[in-house]
């Protein structure tokens, strides 16, 4: 087998977009919205939105991988590399789980659903931004933005310098 299935490839794409776009919203749009503008809950929707799809598609995909036949590993010709790898694509399940756990944790915490999703009275509370779980969400934001990059130089590598044709397992055809 040379390659993902169709169904893995599916959703590592739509994490691909997902991931990075709530990254962005997260860090530079919201981060930037004061929390009692009256534009926050709804750029907050948006963001929580992204997390839920974000949450769900985490576990389908983690179900299918676990579920459908898959290539062997890549291999670099080098072995710290190679660990490298392994340690990077179990690091990016256990901190976008960890992100979506922590935003869930701050949503409810701080009546965030009531506020965003169901119109209840009141402005965002100001002691959101102090809460531990909001600074692990910024912790994780932050180290994922790390994964993403090590990820992509990785891909690059493995196109431009090692020419082996691995990109080609995580697209679709035959």
């Amino acid at each position: 087998m040379t390659r993902y299935s169709p169904l893995l490839v599916a959703l590592h794409w739509l994490m691909a977009v997902f991931v990075p776009m709530s990254l962005i919203m997260g860090g530079f749009v919201l981060s930037n919205i004061p929390l009692d503008a009256p534009d926050k809950p709804d750029a907050l929707a948006s963001h929580m939105t992204f997390g839920v799809i974000i949450g769900v598609l985490l576990v389908l995909r983690l179900i299918v991988r676990l579920r459908t036949p898959k290539p062997a590993p890549a291999e670099s010709g080098n072995a710290a590399l190679d660990g490298a790898a392994r340690f990077v694509h179990v690091a990016f399940y256990v901190l976008i789980a960890a992100m979506v756990a922590a935003g869930l944790m701050m949503a409810f915490s701080y009546g965030l659903i009531d506020i965003v999703f169901n119109g209840a009275e009141g402005p965002i509370p100001q002691e959101l931004r102090a809460s531990p779980f909001h600074l692990a969400h910024k912790v994780f934001g932050f180290a994922l933005l790390g994964l993403i990059v090590l990820h992509v130089a990785a891909a690059l590598y493995h196109t431009f310098s090692l020419k082996d044709g691995l990109m080609k397992r995580m697209w679709f055809g035959r």
